[in-house]
Parts: structure tokens; sequence; C-alpha cells
């Protein structure tokens, strides 16, 4: 009895794990269908906020719809389409695997989505009561086509362990379990990769 314990013990946390993980996939395949089937770019976008128990824990995906009045586009036009969804408890996003493209902006920083998105994701935007920047927060931009704004490949990877509070690095419990997620540039679908 006491050797099946832990065994079941990381087969919950595996199980967790599996589970994020199709919920990151399911967000990214919701997304890249709404891009296609409205037309709209659309967004994939991960809470970024140190001060936070959810920091890179918890998801939503935002459209940018055209102004009624035909009036310029602006961050006000991005509109959330989907519920905030929170990864299951243990999991978090790794801040390495961000949503960060293989590419480079124009200052030669790591390229994302929010580089050169125009216009930008909303910088006052609500979650739990909290003004949240959208902006600043990791996120995946899908054109109407499906394809990546970034034109890069992005990998997401999701890791078995939390953020201390006030913290932007992760504590990992298992670092050798993880679920990766690559996006394809050029069709936006989804690869993923379990050791």
């Amino acid at each position: 009895m006491t050797l099946l314990i832990p065994a079941f013990s990381n087969i919950g946390k595996a199980t967790s794990l599996g589970m994020a993980g199709n919920q990151v996939v399911n967000l990214l395949n919701l997304a890249r269908a709404n891009s296609t089937s409205k037309n709209a770019m659309t967004a994939v976008v991960v809470l970024s906020n140190a001060t936070s128990d959810n920091h890179l824990r918890v998801l939503t995906v935002m459209e940018l719809t055209p102004s009624a009045d035909g009036s310029p586009l602006s961050s006000t036009n991005w509109k959330q389409v989907a519920k905030w969804e929170e990864l299951r408890p243990g999991v978090v996003i790794s801040p390495d695997y961000a949503f960060k493209g293989t590419g480079t902006n124009e200052s030669g920083d790591p390229d994302t989505a929010t580089n050169k998105l125009s216009p930008p994701l909303p910088s006052d935007f609500t979650y739990q009561n909290k003004s949240v920047n959208l902006s600043l927060c990791p996120s995946l931009v899908f054109l109407p086509n499906g394809s990546l704004f970034s034109g890069t490949t992005t990998p997401i990877r999701l890791m078995e362990g939390f953020f201390p509070r006030g913290s932007t690095t992760p504590t990992y419990t298992h670092t050798n379990n993880y679920f990766h997620v690559t996006v394809i540039p050029a069709t936006g679908r989804t690869k993923v990769d379990r050791p």
C-alpha cells in the first residue's frame, strides 16, 4: 500500500497536466475557428500579473470587431468572446514558452503577437474586478484565414508547478513532465508533444 500511494499521486498530477493542456488546445482551436468563421482577428490571451495567484494560469479569447459607425479601429474594438478559463491547480504555463514566437521584433526582442499588433489589446480590461493591461499579457493572434499574425512557430508549454506570490519565476514540482503545444504559423493548427 505504501508503494501505491505515490504512484497514484503521480498519475493524478499527470492527469491534471493533460487536462490543462487539452484545455489550452481547445481554446486555441476555438480562437482559430472563430477567426475563420467570422473573418475576424482573434486572440488567445494569458493573464500575466505576478501579484495574482492566477499569473500565467488564466486564459480568454478576444475578437477584433469592426466599429458600427465605420470609425477607425482602436483597442476598444477588442471584445471578449469566451469566458476566462483557469488551468487546473498545480499547472502553470512556463514563461519561457508563453506564446513566444521564434523570431525577433524590430528591437531584437523575442517576437510575440503583441509586439506589432494594431490596434493593441485593451489596457484597461477587467478580471475579477481588477484592471488588467491585456496589451502587456502574452497573446497569440489568429488572422481571418486562420494563420498566425506573428508569422512564427509558437510554442506553449504547461508544467507542473506554481508561481510564488509576487514572482514571475515559477517553482516546478516536476521538470521532466510537461505538455508542449506548437502552433504552426501558416495554418494555425496545433501539434502536441508529451514526454
